[in-house]
């Protein structure tokens, strides 16, 4: 199992979205690698252990859609949109500016309302 923690020094999750989606990712591998195992033994041909297969597998679809949950949560606070992140820094520089050329080019002392 690999550990996909945060490095020292990265940003706080307070909400634990990194760890969450830490800890799904393990769940979705150990079901994959149990259902795997199941499939290989020939005990599988017995209905229990095909009804226990089944209800893995549904266990990891939920598994799976809440990773993307988590996954979209963190994009979402991370304010990333159509996977592009907001540069709040860049777009406040460019609107100071616009209001600077606007303000120069005005030359009443104010913009119109």
């Amino acid at each position: 199992m690999t550990n996909e923690r945060p490095p020292q020094g990265a940003p706080p999750d307070p909400d634990g979205l990194a760890e969450a989606k830490v800890m799904l990712d393990a769940v979705i591998r150990a079901l994959g690698q149990k259902v795997r195992s199941l499939e290989a033994e020939e005990a599988v041909k017995t209905a229990e252990a095909l009804a226990l297969t089944q209800e893995l597998r549904r266990w990891a679809l939920v598994a799976f859609e809440e990773r993307e949950k988590v996954e979209k949560r963190m994009k979402d606070r991370g304010g990333i949109v159509h996977d592009h992140s907001i540069d709040f820094d860049q777009a406040r520089a460019q609107i100071g500016r616009r209001l600077a050329r606007l303000r120069a080019a005005g030359g009443s002392g104010g913009v119109p309302g």
